[in-house]
């Protein structure tokens, strides 16, 4: 291993001409310096990626002494390792190179260390602790654990590595229960199950497995958990099945569990494939797979909404554990395994089998590894989603995980005490609370793929009043759930995307002195959704909270967005979206209408750090909680006299452009009015699973023609995640508004570019990203013009010529 102080991609490159096999690469420490921060006084609508890119530059990171990366290489024999540690040992000591090594020297002056990948490496911390808790729970029974091989770029390569593996595994009877090699995401991997005694040898650095050269890491099975809670045994009203044939195909698909088809709620609206490799889940014991489905097709109950009219394709891949009282991913299956042959069969079929559901482009994936918080470097879990996402143009819309951890809240000595206190204080009390533990509060993998819609849950429902004898977290802000996981994402991107209703979680207090709180969620609070019923009813609901809930609402939200472009189309005559942009248009329409909310404007003037030169990092901190905020996506559903919404799509290769023009409305020029101009762009990129440069493709939204914001004289609004962190993933959402009059042409247009930059590797100049645009022009009403009309007139004329 080596570790590099400076730029990775140069360290790289200069290995392999030496001929050094490059397995993979990590980002190790990527975080904003506080003293750069707070000495440059930059303003939020001119702060781009150039400044943001220059910080992680080898000449800032060497004048700190910290490392950026490391570099993992492979060598030929055992005795080419020992001799390149000879050289970095000589190296060390200032000796000259050997005659024909200089360029050895040359790759060392950039090193901090090189070292052989040892016990140490194999098995993290974290990942020890949730073995020796496991180890202890279960007392004298087997152990489930996985073993990530490093993957080879040859295919020979990896089978010797498997099969000498395999040696030290039958050495200590240890059966592989599963195993798994997916070369598209660089993953090769196996489930093992061990002896008490072989995972105590492990936890001690000793024994054959871990100090296996072809083992990577060792860590806790994967696991997506759910528990199964019984239903209120409130049995809902009649809901009319749909006749058949009538319902439209689905363009969306659920990944989870297996949902009680014959449900009131269900019945005629939902198609299952089952594989039948699961192990069959009760019928009274189908909870999560039938509450993400009702929320999908219904929404919160409590909201009356009509269902949707279309069907709803459903993959189960939980069943249920009766020995936890849980639905989980099986444990004797690999869950990346399962969801990535589940998206395969249903696009493109496995083997000669047809494709179970081709059409579909929304896939919600309501499940996260509970023993995996990716930090520098993206999950196998994650890779995977963002390499189908990719290849068959589908958007993931993921939960971003539940968190029911203790928080310490300070200025609370006594149970009594917290109960009693003023409702604000305690608000304030909380958030405070939060962000001293955000670090242990991380998205659960895959949540951090960038290709995904991340979604966080938001303190809401419909449930009316809490009882008296519980506490509201945040009883005045549209804050995020105390069950919410927490961001950023990869390379400090904006993860979550976005926040949707997850139902309010209540604050229980779990101990005094320090006092402990913890969410909870009562049967009184969260959304109405359908459930089983252990008498067999079929007509019965419960309530319940979690991000699982909020994606799938997100959900429900994107199938209408998609069918209301249908019926723009239509209505304006306008060209047919191509099927392979169409999940992408929709990931930037389910953000154009986010924001922060009266959340982020508390936490703007009251969340650390402080101070007109920090903005910066607290606005980082904000977007940790709130993503790009809460969208409303009705207001654009439903439109409006004073605004005008346009949209694009395309494909862009590196270094192109695309022009964008926005007719401006005649009534708006040289008006002193508020004007807010709202731009989302997203985009699908090809990754490189073994590369700190994990997403390939990075797009910008510049203007046409001069730095005047795009001619109106906006600048951008404060409450929003930093311009410097919205381009590090694969969406941006920039909110920019003015009052200044500008005058302007009847013929004067918005004119923006959707650039794609140059990637990080040759031989990309072929490969495309399909991106989606919205543009919203809004004004105040106090103008009294119809911007909508105005705009509309402007864009038939344009598509006449």
């Amino acid at each position: 291993m080596f570790e590099v102080y400076g730029a990775l991609n140069d360290f790289a490159r200069a290995a392999q001409r030496i001929g050094l096999d490059w397995l993979a690469d990590e980002i190790v420490r990527l975080n904003l310096p506080e003293e750069l921060d707070d000495d440059v006084d930059f303003e939020d609508d001119v702060l781009d990626d150039s400044w943001f890119d220059a910080i992680e530059t080898a000449e800032f990171q060497n004048a700190r002494g910290d490392v950026t990366g490391r570099l993992y290489v492979s060598m030929p024999t055992i005795e080419s390792m020992r001799k390149l540690l000879e050289l970095w040992d000589k190296f060390k000591e200032g000796g000259s190179p050997p005659d024909g090594h200089s360029d050895w020297w040359n790759l060392f002056k950039q090193l901090k260390d090189l070292r052989t990948w040892g016990p140490q490496d194999r098995l993290s911390m974290e990942a020890a602790a949730a073995l020796r808790a496991e180890l202890v729970r279960r007392q004298g029974q087997p152990q489930l654990i996985e073993l990530d091989l490093w993957f080879r770029n040859d295919a020979a390569a990896r089978q010797r590595a498997w099969a000498q593996l395999r040696q030290r595994l039958d050495a200590v009877e240890a059966e592989v229960v599963d195993d798994a090699e997916i070369p598209e995401i660089r993953y090769q991997a196996a489930l093992v199950r061990v002896a008490p005694a072989v995972l105590e040898e492990i936890l001690t650095g000793q024994g054959n497995i871990i100090v296996a050269n072809e083992v990577m890491a060792i860590r806790p099975q994967s696991v997506s958990s759910h528990p199964a809670t019984d239903g209120d045994g409130q049995p809902g009203p009649a809901s009319a099945a749909p006749s058949p044939g009538s319902l439209r195909p689905p363009i969306a698909a659920l990944i989870d569990g297996m949902p009680l088809e014959n449900h009131n709620r269900l019945a005629g609206r939902i198609d299952v494939f089952d594989t039948g490799d699961l192990p069959p889940t009760p019928v009274n014991r189908r909870y999560h797979g039938t509450s993400m489905a009702s929320l999908i097709l219904h929404g919160d109950l409590e909201a009356n909404e009509p269902p949707l009219d279309r069907l709803l394709h459903i993959v189960p891949v939980l069943t249920y554990d009766p020995a936890e009282g849980r639905e989980a991913t099986p444990s004797d299956k690999l869950p990346l395994k399962l969801i990535y042959e589940a998206v395969t069969r249903m696009k493109e079929g496995i083997g000669d089998a047809v494709p179970t559901a081709p059409d579909v482009f929304l896939i919600n994936h309501s499940i996260g590894d509970v023993n995996e918080r990716p930090l520098s470097s993206a999950s196998a879990w994650a890779r995977a989603l963002d390499y189908l996402s990719y290849k068959y143009r589908v958007l993931f819309i993921v939960s971003a995980g539940n968190c029911e951890a203790n928080l310490e809240i300070e200025g609370y000595t006594s149970i009594q005490e917290f109960h009693t206190a003023d409702p604000i204080a305690r608000e304030q009390a909380m958030m405070r609370a939060l962000d001293a533990n955000k670090a242990t509060r991380a998205l659960l993998a895959p949540a951090e793929a960038v290709n995904a819609l991340t979604v966080g849950a938001l303190h809401r429902d419909l449930a009316g009043a809490l009882p008296g004898n519980v506490v509201d977290p945040f009883p005045t802000l549209r804050m995020s759930s105390l069950l919410s996981r927490l961001g950023l994402g990869l390379r400090n991107s904006v993860k979550p995307d976005v926040m949707s209703d997850g139902g309010r979680a209540i604050a229980q207090p779990t101990a005094g002195a320090p006092l402990l709180v913890r969410a909870y969620t009562p049967q009184a609070v969260g959304q109405r959704v359908a459930a089983p019923h252990h008498a067999g009813g079929l007509t019965h609901t419960m309530r319940s909270c979690g991000t699982s809930n909020a994606a799938a609402l997100i959900t429900r939200t994107a199938i209408r967005l998609s069918d209301a472009l249908d019926d723009a189309v239509e209505l304006t005559g306008a060209p047919s979206i191509p099927a392979g942009n169409r999940a992408v248009l929709v990931k930037a329409l389910l953000t154009h209408t986010a924001a922060w909310g009266n959340a982020g404007d508390y936490m703007e003037t009251h969340f650390p750090p402080q101070g007109t030169k920090a903005w910066l990092r607290r606005r980082e901190n904000i977007s940790r909680f709130l993503g790009y905020g809460i969208p409303d996506v009705d207001r654009l559903l439903e439109g409006a006299a004073n605004r005008a919404t346009l949209v694009g799509e395309g494909e862009i290769r590196p270094e192109k452009s695309h022009e964008f023009r926005f007719p401006l409305p005649p009534s708006l020029a040289s008006k002193i009015d508020l004007r807010r101009l709202i731009i989302t762009l997203a985009w699908f990129s090809p990754v490189r699973s073994s590369n700190q440069n994990y997403r390939t493709f990075g797009l910008e939204i510049a203007p046409g023609s001069g730095d005047n914001a795009f001619g109106l004289g906006l600048r951008a609004v404060g409450c929003q995640p930093p311009a410097a962190l919205a381009g590090r993933g694969t969406l941006i959402h920039r909110i920019l508004e003015g009052d200044a009059a500008v005058p302007f042409l009847e013929s004067d247009a918005i004119v923006l570019r959707v650039q794609c930059r140059k990637p990080p590797f040759s031989g990309m100049t072929k490969v495309v990203a399909p991106y989606g645009l919205a543009v919203t022009l809004e004004v105040a009403t106090s103008i009294g013009a119809d911007i909508y009309a105005e705009v509309a007139q402007k864009v038939r004329i344009q598509q006449r010529q």
